[in-house]
């Protein structure tokens, strides 16, 4: 009867936040719903019988906190995460005072959620850890494994750290029975870490497992499903595969809207993928109206310092900087940068990407001095993550084309080398390649003219091959490639 009450308190929870809710709102009633534990969980007997007090009042005291964390975990469902906050720190302070460990073990795995969710790693790991000792100790089997799942997406910048932590997560998820909810969000976890590797291939397989197994499980218009299917297309975008992307976005999208509503954090999420990819296929007018929705919405949802906030203003940023307005740009990469400073400190992908987007903006302006210093700190950023990240190729070219601007053929000859190198072996965008080809093309014009006509060409064609989306792109590499061809005095120049 205990685990059917907790159950109903998880319920009365739900609903208590549903009626204080607001009719634009509402629509997210059904992703909280979603989130609702199973009541086949109350079958383990011998998992109910754990961790019990003796004395009816100690029972009594334990449901009470309990509804504390049932409801904080509602309000996260919700997508109302200040709230959710407050009644967790209630829950967390009173088990712990109270020594009811039971109940400290689930708020600190909520807690952990939660941070991971508003983008504070250090408070997620410092919970997670702390949720799975607590769990194993009392031999709370399904919430160890839940919080060593999550913990794994902490420790990414920590290679042996990490391969631990999977080894932990692979055999707390073993000794709770392998249950498949498990496995996918262990899965998640290892496309996170992939992800942020610049793994985009092998991140894009880890988030589709997942999504396997979730539509198995939950159903396919489920609350993490569609999440898992939103990781997933936002990992392919930045692989070769972008038309599966698009689909799976579109799919994303509808689903979100349906099942969660309009305003939900969830869907400003999908309207940030779905964003990105039209922005990435170069369709900028077109993006734009989903990026600022998401925008928008995450501010409602999280306000204005959520660290998450980085992606959209960043996306929104390269359309206006396609367009040409640069003047509207600035602010947005300024503000990301600042979020994500914050959020993960210097030496971390995502402050790696703000700055380099930083350089490259500075470039198109005419400020090649100030392009080399971002540049320069978006790789250092990128090889203080780790060595020879994938996307440090991208500071790395812009590195060598402000250097280029400068006259500085021989320095950039180095930095493009090296992106080249890195943008051959990990395959992504084709455009990215061209950039790089191009780029090093006019380092070597005075030095090697065999291979910078062969490079340039390489590059012209892969603009050639879509001339209606590159056709400046296009038309710069052949005006190089007749000056060098016609030996005129600007040839001299890369």
């Amino acid at each position: 009867m205990a685990c059917l009450d907790r159950r109903r308190s998880a319920l009365d929870a739900v609903t208590g936040v549903l009626a204080q809710t607001d009719v634009e709102s509402l629509d997210s009633a059904l992703d909280t719903a979603q989130r609702l534990p199973p009541v086949s969980g109350c079958a383990d007997v011998e998992a109910l019988q754990r961790g019990l007090p003796e004395s009816p009042e100690q029972r009594e005291r334990v449901q009470a906190l309990r509804a504390h964390v049932d409801r904080a975990t509602a309000l996260v469902d919700a997508g109302r995460y200040a709230q959710a906050r407050e009644e967790l720190k209630t829950a967390l302070e009173q088990s712990r005072a109270s020594g009811a460990r039971p109940v400290l073990a689930e708020a600190l795995e909520l807690e952990g959620r939660l941070g991971l969710v508003t983008g504070d790693e250090a408070r997620a790991q410092a919970a997670l850890r702390e949720s799975l000792l607590t769990a194993q100790a009392l031999r709370h089997d399904q919430l160890a494994a839940r919080a060593a799942a999550r913990l794994v997406t902490t420790v990414s910048s920590e290679p042996t750290l990490e391969e631990w932590s999977v080894a932990q997560a692979r055999s707390s998820i073993e000794r709770a029975g392998g249950a498949p909810e498990l496995e996918a969000l262990l899965q998640t976890s290892l496309g996170r870490n992939a992800f942020l590797r610049g793994q985009y291939a092998q991140a894009a397989e880890a988030f589709g497992r997942s999504a396997t197994l979730r539509e198995k499980y939950f159903g396919a218009e489920h609350l993490l499903t569609v999440e898992s299917l939103r990781n997933e297309a936002a990992a392919l975008s930045r692989t070769p595969d972008t038309e599966r992307a698009a689909g799976l976005l579109r799919r994303v999208l509808e689903t979100t809207e349906r099942v969660m509503g309009p305003d939900h954090p969830q869907t400003a999420m999908a309207a940030n993928a779905v964003g990105y990819h039209l922005v990435s296929s170069r369709r900028f007018e077109e993006g734009m109206p989903f990026l600022r929705r998401a925008i928008t919405l995450e501010e409602q949802a999280l306000g204005p310092d959520s660290a998450t906030l980085s992606y959209p203003l960043n996306n929104l940023a390269d359309a206006l900087e396609a367009l040409g307005r640069y003047t509207e740009s600035r602010p947005l990469r300024e503000r990301a940068l600042a979020l994500d400073l914050k959020a993960y400190g210097p030496a971390h992908p995502e402050t790696a990407t703000d700055l380099t987007a930083l350089g490259e903006l500075a470039l198109r302006e005419g400020r090649p001095r100030d392009a080399v210093d971002f540049a320069r700190r978006g790789v250092a950023a990128y090889e203080a993550f780790q060595k020879d990240h994938p996307d440090v190729a991208a500071p790395l070219t812009t590195l060598g084309q402000a250097l280029l601007a400068e006259g500085q053929s021989r320095e950039a000859h180095a930095s493009l080398e090296r992106a080249l190198a890195l943008r051959t072996s990990n395959p992504g965008p084709g455009e990215d390649l061209a950039k790089t080809r191009f780029a090093l093309a006019r380092a070597l014009a005075s030095r090697d003219a065999p291979r910078a006509r062969a490079l340039a060409a390489q590059a012209l064609d892969f603009y050639a091959s879509d001339a209606a989306t590159f056709s400046a792109e296009a038309g710069n590499v052949r005006e190089w490639l007749q000056r060098r061809r016609s030996g005129s005095p600007r040839t001299q120049a890369p």
